[in-house]
């Protein structure tokens, strides 16, 4: 449950995206997207009692091969954020991000995993 707690925190890539192409912030998506995915998977292995650290983490195959519960084809979807064009990898973030909130809340109902701008809702405009 405490590291459910830890990792499950995401900034609101999706609530932005609108205004990122304008921004020329390709690096910056990319980092947030790597954050993103090591929430992901922190807070997916805390569902599934696995121990995690980010600093000393490979074989990430082999690792998501022993979590019982997870989204469907999570590494595979985990892996596309990387090579998908930057809409179309914030929108599978985001459904990422709501198929493992379903996985908390039905999993460690006591964990509050509520999301302060939670994916397909509200984006600001894009930038002029």
């Amino acid at each position: 449950m405490a590291m459910v707690k830890h990792w499950w925190r995401f900034f609101p890539l999706w609530y932005h995206e609108p205004s990122l192409a304008s921004r020329d912030a390709g690096l910056w998506r990319q980092e947030e997207l790597v954050n993103a995915a090591y929430a992901l998977i922190g807070t997916l292995a805390g569902v599934n009692r696995l121990y995690f650290a980010r600093f000393e983490f490979k074989r990430q195959r082999a690792f998501f091969e022993k979590m019982a519960v997870a989204p469907p084809r999570f590494a595979d979807r985990l892996e596309t954020l990387f090579t998908l064009p930057p809409a179309e990898a914030i929108a599978e973030l985001g459904s990422l991000i709501l198929e493992t909130q379903a996985i908390v809340q039905r999993e460690l109902p006591d964990v509050d995993v509520t999301l302060r701008r939670p994916p397909g809702g509200a984006q600001v405009a894009a930038w002029e």
